[in-house]
């Protein structure tokens, strides 16, 4: 015990102090990584965040608002009920995994573009059965293949990068924001691309345009899943090492198999305390998630609510979101360099002080304007920084990685789900006064949680093994 314990240190020392121009080869190949982490995710992110720019569109072809309400929903059902399966999976075959998901996202993409086009040649028909079915085929696998998208995207990323998680999800959480941004100004145009006007058959070219754009994003994902897991694979085999890389990663094989034994016998000799401190973490992450996601869906008619016109609303609205994402870097290094508790307490404080200043301005009609405008502000910062915190946090305090993810994934959406109905139903007996006030119970209960959190975890510099190279075995399975 004594011996591996000191080439632990030696190989922490080694970690910390290498300049050579190996590490810095090594070090470019992770940020390479990282690039084709996110653009694994595109294929996803474009397909979930194309539905609401296309809404106006499918009004004019008549599909009306509860069929485009129920096309919606399939998605989110799909990412509460198969996450956790999906995790399951990546911690069993991660590298099939890595491939079945996108190559599926873009099965699903390319039999809508095929209901599409069987619809386009028989319009004249009755019913089109056979264009309904391949669409409900595509919409099904569509949905099944995205639900685990998020999961095995965030196993790869916590196994590859464990060095700087916290900023490589920083990376992550902006990349997708900004497939956001390029969906509202995308999609619209490509349904307007070369259509003879707003009649039927203007409008279904347009929807054939989109589903060829959608499948470009997904095309790309296919392909930065076969780079890593070939990335992987040579890294495994000795593809492309000198003599310092061979060195370094005997080393680090030795290092890893002793981190490894250690760690999963902390997890299996870990206190009743340690496990439910896991167990909390993944809780208040869906709590918060889940809760600061479904309260930005009425926050824009909240707002409206203070005499405030909706234009107005929507720019307090969008300046909040700009500026919380440019603290997004800061955050990163914050994370790995300072401390994750200050982190977790924070969000949670922010979240907690921003319901009860926006019951206050419902109460009381004379509180100046920047109070809601700073609770806004102090809303889309809690929002940002808590899934980044939190998918940092996972792979150092739950041995089984993958599946906690999934589950984690699941209790977020379900969360989400179910507050979204009951602010529904509030606003309908109590309006927004009624609303707030009831938020405030949750974002208090989950300021108790982080309390517990914070004091549990492991918050350890960057320059420390755990911080560095904790990772489970299944995280491991990806070079296997």
């Amino acid at each position: 015990m004594a011996q591996a314990r000191t080439l632990k240190e030696k190989l922490v020392v080694k970690s910390s102090h290498e300049r050579s121009p190996a590490a810095h080869s090594r070090w470019s190949a992770a940020w390479l990584q990282l690039f084709l982490v996110i653009i694994f995710g595109l294929g996803a992110h474009f397909s979930k965040n194309a539905f609401a720019p296309a809404e106006p569109f499918l009004h004019q072809l008549g599909i009306s608002p509860m069929v485009y309400a129920c096309i919606s929903a399939t998605p989110v059902l799909a990412g509460v009920l198969l996450p956790p399966f999906w995790g399951i999976a990546c911690e069993r075959r991660q590298c099939v995994t890595l491939l079945l998901v996108p190559s599926g996202i873009l099965l699903g993409q390319a039999l809508l573009f095929l209901s599409l086009c069987i619809y386009d040649g028989t319009r004249a028909g009755s019913d089109n059965l056979i264009a309904k079915t391949v669409m409900s085929l595509g919409i099904l696998f569509l949905s099944a293949f995205r639900a685990g998208a998020e999961v095995v995207q965030h196993v790869t990323l916590a196994s590859m990068l464990p060095r700087c998680l916290t900023r490589a999800f920083v990376g992550l959480v902006i990349s997708t924001h900004i497939c956001v941004v390029l969906c509202n100004y995308l999609v619209p145009k490509a349904f307007q691309y070369d259509s003879p006007g707003n009649d039927a058959v203007g409008s279904l070219a347009g929807l054939l345009h989109v589903q060829l754009f959608l499948m470009i994003p997904s095309t790309t994902s296919v392909l930065a899943a076969c780079m890593l897991v070939s990335i992987s694979r040579h890294s495994r085999n000795g593809v492309g090492r000198g003599r310092d890389d061979e060195e370094h990663i005997t080393g680090e094989l030795v290092g890893t198999s002793i981190r490894e034994d250690v760690s999963q016998r902390q997890f299996a000799n870990a206190s009743v305390k340690q496990k439910w401190i896991g167990r909390l973490l993944i809780t208040w992450a869906a709590l918060t998630v889940g809760f600061l996601h479904a309260l930005a869906t009425i926050t824009n008619g909240l707002l409206v609510s203070f005499n405030v016109s909706a234009v107005t609303a929507g720019d307090v609205i969008g300046f909040s979101q700009t500026a919380a994402f440019m603290l997004l870097p800061v955050i990163g290094f914050s994370g790995d360099f300072v401390s994750h508790r200050m982190l977790v307490v924070l969000t949670s404080f922010l979240e907690l002080g921003a319901c009860l200043t926006l019951t206050g301005c419902m109460l009381i009609k004379h509180i100046p304007a920047i109070a809601w405008k700073l609770s806004v502000g102090s809303l889309a910062t809690a929002g940002l920084v808590a899934p980044v915190v939190s998918l940092a946090l996972i792979p150092q305090h739950l041995p089984k990685v993958a599946i906690a993810y999934g589950v984690l994934d699941t209790l977020k959406s379900l969360t989400q789900m179910v507050f979204i109905l009951l602010f529904g139903l509030l606003r309908e007996s109590g309006g927004f006064l009624e609303t707030i006030s009831v938020a405030c119970v949750p974002a208090a209960v989950a300021m108790a949680i982080s309390v517990l959190v914070a004091v549990g975890i492991k918050d350890v510099g960057s320059g420390s093994l755990v911080s560095i190279d904790c990772r489970s075995s299944q995280s491991q399975s990806l070079l296997k």
